[in-house]
């Protein structure tokens, strides 16, 4: 699995944000408290809000607040939204890639693959983040 950069910034920006849920955060205090490219954060802060992931309001000037409860915002749909899919293969998604002979069998290993990130980081919440403390909390996802 590949994490993009997009992918990596929209889930930094969407946890700083959830850490001040419900207050809205200003897209200059996301950018400078998560060091996020400001460019980033300009075109990243709207496609969260068309994904519905945060609401833009206009209280005591611009800011930005989770759509959602961060119990509801999970991992693996925020990186589909901005990325497309977990696993590629060759640029397509592994349920649409087949072979033939003694490399059939591939087809099925990319599938497992996608299927086991999916398991995971759907299951892995912003609130989940939030209360996490080094590694502890993902062993039981293992």
């Amino acid at each position: 699995m590949h994490v993009s950069a997009k992918a990596d910034y929209a889930l930094r920006a969407l946890l700083e944000i959830a850490a001040h849920d419900p207050d809205p955060v200003s897209m200059t205090e996301v950018v400078d408290r998560q060091a996020l490219p400001r460019s980033f954060a300009v075109a990243i802060l709207p496609e969260l809000r068309r994904a519905d992931f945060v609401r833009m309001r206009r209280e005591h000037g611009v800011g930005y607040s989770l759509a959602r409860p961060p119990e509801e915002i999970r991992v693996g749909e925020v990186l589909r939204a901005v990325d497309g899919p977990f696993v590629l293969v060759r640029g397509v998604p592994p349920h649409e890639v087949s072979y033939q002979g003694p490399a059939a069998a591939l087809s099925h290993l990319w599938r497992a693959a996608d299927d086991r990130l999916d398991h995971l980081l759907e299951r892995v919440t912003l609130a989940d983040l939030l209360s996490a403390r080094g590694d502890s909390p993902w062993a039981a996802l293992r």
